[in-house]
């Protein structure tokens, strides 16, 4: 199986929350996390 690129658009709690569930449950693949703030979880 080829390995799985994602990116999750959004760094906020949604984001994060895809992003771990995606890389819990596809061993093979890489998460990218994209936010246009320079904090991340923050309001």
């Amino acid at each position: 199986m080829s390995p799985l690129n994602v990116i999750v658009i959004g760094g906020g709690a949604a984001g994060f929350f895809a992003a771990i569930n995606c890389a819990q449950m596809h061993q093979n693949c890489t998460v990218t996390i994209l936010e246009r703030n320079s904090k991340l979880l923050s309001i």
